[in-house]
């Protein structure tokens, strides 16, 4: 028996302080605080006492699975017409983003004598987890340096970005931005189990097939489906909601390590002036669209921001913005930098590995 206590002991820490720490988030009304709070938390617990909390990578999925059905229930045919409609422009928003990531990167990092491949893959606003992993089977790059700035620009994206729209939602209506939740406490129905099981399975199988972002993408498919099929179906109540951010925030802190920040302190330093520079030019760009666009400025900024597609539909049920619109541009994104992006970058670095190797 204190052996299995001994052994549950990191996770119940690891619960502990991100629960605290978002409730504390929570009452001075910070923005996405059952988000920001476990993972600013965490890197503070362990950076400070030094102990090594644990939490399963399961529970980052969980957490993806329900965020994949909020999004899916937002998905009708007609968004999917409007999406159609705007491909154009995602594609235009998806390049001119990399475009400006990887200069503001050349002309930041070069000047420090870092080499062009650090550079390109830690500058480039992919997937964390598939950038890291691509980075490692190229001889020229130094993947340590590449997951440093890859979670710089993710913490700098998930942190602004919430702050810049809440306040521009706050600005036009005159007053907070406000939740779009169901009531907290709603009780789970027979449709909502339902469909979050066949979330889980679908994710799973897709899981296998190595698609990006499957416990995510999955569960959105699946639910956009039923939506479009069968009418409309049931919100998530938003205690899960709430247990989808905590799930993702406490995996985000406690993937950053705090050591690390002390050894690449002007890495970090100069990744977060570029993030900042990068969702500048984000915001351009969404103004750019809402002139162009039926979207308001909150959809336009959260479908061009430099951030992850969870954490930036997460951000917009917050303020009422299209969510099937802002995972569109997202998930585009997302597919074009591991699909063709990251693939091409790979190639030519490991060609030119080769040339010189002879």
């Amino acid at each position: 028996m204190r052996e299995i206590v001994r052994r549950l002991m990191p996770y119940g820490e690891t619960i502990v302080v991100a629960v605290a720490a978002g409730l504390i988030f929570n009452v001075l009304k910070i923005p996405l605080p059952w988000m920001l709070g476990p993972m600013t938390g965490l890197i503070l617990w362990r950076g400070g006492t030094g102990r090594s909390p644990r939490w399963p990578v399961q529970g980052k999925n969980l957490g993806l699975v329900f965020i994949g059905y909020m999004i899916g229930v937002s998905v009708t045919t007609s968004t999917l017409i409007q999406i159609g409609q705007q491909l154009h422009f995602i594609a235009l928003a998806t390049v001119l983003t990399i475009s400006v990531s990887i200069l503001i990167g050349s002309l930041v990092f070069k000047k420090m004598g870092m080499k062009w491949a650090d550079v390109v893959f830690g500058s480039i606003p992919g997937g964390l987890s598939q950038v890291a992993a691509l980075s490692e089977e190229v001889n020229q790059v130094d993947a340590t340096k590449v997951l440093f700035m890859q979670m710089i620009r993710i913490i700098t994206v998930i942190f602004v970005v919430p702050f810049l729209v809440v306040h521009q939602v706050a600005l036009t209506n005159g007053a907070s931005a406000s939740s779009a939740y169901n009531p907290f406490f709603s009780w789970l129905s027979f449709s909502h189990l339902a469909v979050l099981l066949l979330c889980g399975i679908v994710a799973f199988f897709i899981n296998k097939t190595g698609f990006p972002v499957a416990f995510l993408t999955g569960p959105l498919l699946t639910v956009a489906a039923v939506n479009i099929l069968f009418g409309t179906t049931a919100e998530l109540p938003s205690l899960l909601t709430v247990a989808a951010q905590v799930l993702l925030g406490t995996h985000f802190g406690l993937q950053m390590d705090p050591g690390l920040i002390k050894r690449s302190k002007w890495i970090g330093v100069c990744t977060f002036m570029c993030s900042l520079v990068l969702i500048v030019a984000s915001l351009g760009l969404s103004y750019f669209l809402t002139s162009v666009t039926t979207m308001n400025l909150a959809t336009a900024f959260l479908s061009t921001a430099p951030g992850g597609l969870a954490e930036m539909t997460v951000t917009g049920s917050g303020v009422g913005a299209d969510l099937a619109m802002i995972s569109g541009y997202q998930l585009f994104r997302i597919l074009f930098i591991l699909f063709l992006a990251l693939p091409f970058i790979k190639w030519w670095f490991v060609k030119h590995e080769q040339i010189e190797g002879y």
